[in-house]
């Protein structure tokens, strides 16, 4: 574990897990849902990143210049669909370590999925929280179909989404998006049953308040998209910023990267204690 620290921030970082978040907190207060300390589930970190692509490819497969792709599934909880890409499951190296600074690099060479990729993260501590930083750079061939994004985990505990959402996808018996449907009022995250879906239209902000704090996510343009989490579990809920909708490989939903071009997206961790 790799601890970076700058007045009341700390932020712990577990490269070899995924280049994963353990705890990200501000004045000893938890802002994620720390690590749950099971190294061989990705899930039990606080975050993690999404790439090359986030959430489900259908059974996997998808068509490429021509050819049929399909990957295996890669996580026992989702036994039928590709879920979340790579980077989460992988090693990450470290390249430069300051007290308040950790840059992460992974480097994926082509296999189930023909392209080889660089992908970086870059977290930088502030007074109020983090900046987080997310690149991925195309060393195949072909023009490659990427997708970025984060996933955050959070304490439930009395919490509110204060962000509006203009539209949410509806899904299909295998939990993929069907139709966008716009949003007349105001969800209720916390009523049940649950909730596992991408919802966007909103301002490029996500609020997220608790009776001792807030939390602002800025995003990217790019991360236009937010898929919210609201499991049986009452202790935690997700709220992940990410840059398309589910299977949207199969839905000319994705940007492709053409052989040597880079793409990057940030996201700005903000915290203004309340109580």
């Amino acid at each position: 574990m790799i601890s970076l620290s700058l007045d009341d921030v700390v932020l712990d970082l577990l490269p070899l897990h995924g280049g994963g978040v353990a705890r990200f907190a501000v004045a000893g207060i938890d802002i994620f849902r720390p690590f749950a300390g099971e190294f061989d589930r990705p899930t039990s970190l606080a975050s993690f990143p999404l790439l090359p692509f986030s959430g489900r490819i259908d059974r996997g497969c998808f068509e490429a210049h021509g050819q049929k792709i399909c990957l295996p599934p890669n996580f026992d909880d989702e036994p039928l669909h590709a879920l979340h890409g790579h980077g989460w499951q992988a090693p990450w190296s470290v390249i430069t370590q300051t007290e308040n600074i950790l840059d992460l690099r992974y480097h994926h060479s082509a296999g189930d999925w023909p392209w080889c990729y660089l992908a970086g993260q870059s977290f930088r501590l502030g007074e109020a929280g983090y900046r987080h930083h997310l690149s991925i750079q195309n060393l195949g061939e072909t023009a490659m179909p990427t997708g970025l994004g984060l996933h955050p985990y959070f304490p439930r505990r009395a919490a509110s989404i204060e962000t509006r959402f203009a539209a949410r996808w509806l899904l299909d018996p295998d939990h993929l998006p069907t139709e966008r449907l716009k949003l007349r009022e105001n969800v209720n995250w916390w009523a049940g049953p649950v909730i596992d879906t991408g919802f966007d239209g909103f301002d490029g902000k996500i609020v997220l308040s608790w009776p001792t704090h807030r939390l602002t996510m800025d995003l990217d343009a790019a991360l236009n998209h937010v898929v919210i989490y609201v499991p049986n579990d009452p202790s935690y809920f997700c709220v992940e910023p990410v840059s398309h909708v589910a299977n949207a490989i199969n839905h000319d939903g994705m940007r492709w990267l053409e052989p040597g071009e880079a793409w990057s997206v940030a996201v700005d961790f903000s915290v203004a204690l309340t109580g």
